[in-house]
């Protein structure tokens, strides 16, 4: 394929075999070295066929590889790294531009060996740098924050784990993406950078003892970069690398549970875009048990819940008020209305707080001055 717009053209070359071309390579900004009216063409040519080499007629060259998502994955001896691609124009389309050594000018270097490319595999080729390097894509997601119901935010996807506060930052200082920084107790993103304590337009992380939480701010639609980097982030938990985890999708405008999940393999699943699911209906991450308590007269409200979660629970009708909060967290409702009569006007749970995870993780909700039902009676 030839491009004859202007006098400076450009042909397709075959990718078998790159070393006949140069020894060694290095990335690229495509738009600032491919000529600007030849990109239309070049970018045309690339996604047709995933990986494009061409030749121009001043004697350089260079190599296109499609991707379907904002950043790579780049494999490099057991570990991995996550890295942002160039996005084309505004479309949901990505690219590398790999040019030979010293030709062009470098913005990420690479091992001074062979280079060569896999075969396509549902649509994307692999860049394999000597015998140790792989560059290849994310796996197939959607956006975290899918089951979010997209308020102001807040949204903030939280990871439970048996870890210590240093043990996660000890795995997040191994595996941070690029375009993420460490700010005390939290990664920022040095995209979009915010004043301290603010959170409109960017991400953060935020974690602490046995969990990590993955936020977008307020008012922010998510930029697919930031999502790439919170998923590498995701399916490398959702691998076990921190052991056995749940996890909880919030609503931070309205304090609403909107998914939960238990497992890695939940944590995969609900990142897979296939099968799709919609937020607005039934499916496997909002389908949780509800606990409706309703407190026939005016009293002490706490010791009704308390006996109402022992007998739901199948505890001792005298088990403490923490014994049911003590439980896995997969085995409690996750919703819990307290339907409370008339001469009740407030009920304060702290004083019963076990100090639990799993007391804070329950959507608990009040609702005032109503009247028994003949169930109730």
């Amino acid at each position: 394929m030839t491009d004859s717009t202007d006098k400076l053209k450009w042909c397709a070359l075959p990718t078998g075999k790159l070393d006949a071309y140069a020894p060694a390579w290095s990335v690229v900004d495509f738009f600032a070295e491919a000529p600007h009216h030849l990109q239309g063409g070049l970018l045309l040519a690339m996604t047709r066929t995933k990986a494009l080499l061409a030749a121009f007629t001043d004697g350089r060259s260079m190599l296109l590889v499609h991707f379907r998502d904002a950043a790579a994955v780049w494999q490099y001896h057991g570990k991995e790294r996550c890295e942002a691609v160039q996005r084309i124009r505004d479309d949901n389309a990505w690219l590398m531009a790999f040019m030979p050594e010293g030709t062009g000018s470098s913005i990420m270097p690479l091992p001074p060996a062979r280079m060569t490319l896999s075969a396509p595999l549902r649509g994307h080729v692999d860049v394999h740098v000597g015998a140790h390097l792989r560059i290849t894509r994310l796996p197939a997601s959607r956006s975290w924050d899918w089951a979010w119901g997209q308020t102001l935010g807040p949204a903030l996807l939280s990871v439970f784990i048996d870890r210590t506060a240093a043990q996660i930052r000890e795995w997040l200082s191994e595996n941070l993406p690029s375009g993420y920084a460490f700010d005390g107790d939290r990664v920022r993103s040095t995209r979009n950078p915010q004043p301290q304590g603010r959170l409109r337009h960017t991400d953060e992380i935020w974690f602490g003892v046995g969990e990590i939480h993955f936020v977008h701010g307020y008012y922010h639609h998510v930029a697919p970069i930031d999502n790439a980097r919170a998923v590498f982030l995701l399916r490398k938990l959702a691998r076990a690398e921190l052991g056995e985890l749940s996890f909880d999708v919030v609503d931070g405008d309205y304090g609403a549970l909107c998914a939960s999940g238990y497992g890695c393999a939940s944590l995969s699943k609900y990142l897979d875009c296939r099968p799709h699911y919609d937020r607005k209906k039934p499916h496997p991450w909002n389908d949780l048990r509800r606990l409706v308590i309703t407190v026939p007269v005016a009293g002490d409200v706490s010791e009704h819940i308390r006996g109402a979660l022992n007998l739901d629970l199948g505890l001792h009708p005298g088990a403490p008020f923490g014994a049911a909060l003590a439980l896995p967290i997969e085995v409690l409702p996750r919703w819990i209305t307290v339907r409370v009569a008339p001469g009740t006007s407030s009920f304060d749970r702290s004083p019963h707080d076990p100090g639990n995870r799993s007391f804070k993780r329950i959507a608990w909700s009040i609702q005032f001055h109503t009247k028994p039902t003949a169930a109730d009676e």
